[in-house]
């Protein structure tokens, strides 16, 4: 089941969900601070509140995994907002990565988006706190430009802060990374992508590391 800081990220990042499933896997910093682990959630429930107030909605989803990496004893909390072409948001969770973990990590996802109509802007901020020394910030802007069927996408997004390897070794990440895709629904339910990522600049795995990749693919996806 999707989690709020999955849907945050999905609101707030230009690549949206695309990006999520097919590229932040790869990366634990960039795109939302605190990479896949946090964004999916089995075994969980989630409740919706009742609209109390005007575009608000208020969300909140427990998760009681058992196996590694499946994010054990989490809480995700989330408020949105939206009136008329403006949107935004943010989601908060903490969570425990694995059975044997004694820490529990944190994520919050801050975003923002405007409809102008020709162009949608897109905003987003993260910090994820992580194994008890792990202190990363992420911002992100883009935007996307409808064109018909068709839909341009560009997200520029960076990252900063430390990572611990051990308690004594502290190293640094500053990572840039830039997203260029295009969507085409093919039909109501089909829709194709074709993507571009780059990134560059330290990942923090190891003192004064460096990392600098790049992606291109095309995927179709259907919803039956």
């Amino acid at each position: 089941l999707q989690t709020p800081q999955f849907q945050a990220v999905a609101a707030g990042d230009a690549g949206g969900g695309f990006l999520i499933n097919n590229l932040v896997g790869a990366n634990n910093f960039h795109q939302g601070a605190s990479g896949a682990e946090v964004l999916l959630q089995t075994k969980s429930f989630q409740y919706t509140t009742p609209t109390f107030v005007d575009g608000l909605s208020l969300k909140y989803q427990y998760g009681a995994g058992t196996l590694n990496n499946n994010n054990d004893d989490a809480n995700h909390y989330a408020a949105d907002y939206k009136t008329g072409a403006f949107a935004a948001g943010v989601a908060y969770s903490t969570y425990k990565s694995g059975v044997a973990d004694t820490t529990t990590d944190k994520a919050t996802t801050y975003y923002a988006t405007y409809d102008f109509g020709p162009v949608i802007l897109k905003a987003m901020w993260g910090k994820a706190e992580t194994s008890g020394y792990d202190d990363v910030n992420t911002t992100s802007f883009g935007f996307h430009v409808p064109m018909g069927a068709a839909t341009f996408m560009y997200n520029h997004g960076s990252s900063d802060g430390r990572v611990n390897s051990s308690n004594t070794v502290t190293s640094g990440v500053d990572q840039a990374g830039d997203f260029i895709g295009v969507s085409y629904a093919l039909s109501k339910r089909t829709t194709a992508y074709a993507a571009y990522y780059k990134e560059t600049g330290s990942d923090g795995a190891t003192a004064n590391s460096g990392s600098s990749w790049n992606t291109t693919r095309f995927i179709v996806i259907h919803s039956f």
